[in-house]
C-alpha cells in the first residue's frame, strides 16, 4: 500500500484470526473488501494504491489467517 495504512489482527466470535488493513481517512465513507476462499487480499492491491479512491474513501481489506 502506498498510503499509510492501519493494520490489525482481530478474532471472530469463533476464535478465527482475521487480518485487517485500512487505508484512507476513517472520516470518509467506508468500503470493505472481502475475498472468497481461493483468493487473497492481494487482488485488491491496485485499488488500495489508487489515490483517487483513498483521497475520498476509507478502504478496508480483511482476510482470515
Amino acid at each position: 500500500m502506498s498510503c499509510a495504512s492501519t493494520v490489525k489482527t482481530l478474532r471472530s466470535s469463533d476464535g478465527t484470526p482475521i487480518y485487517a488493513e485500512a487505508v484512507g481517512s476513517p472520516m470518509n465513507p467506508h468500503i470493505v473488501f472481502i475475498h472468497e476462499a481461493t483468493l487473497s487480499s492481494v487482488v485488491f492491491d491496485d485499488l488500495v494504491r489508487d489515490r483517487r479512491l483513498t483521497d475520498h474513501l476509507y478502504l478496508v481489506g480483511v482476510q482470515c489467517i
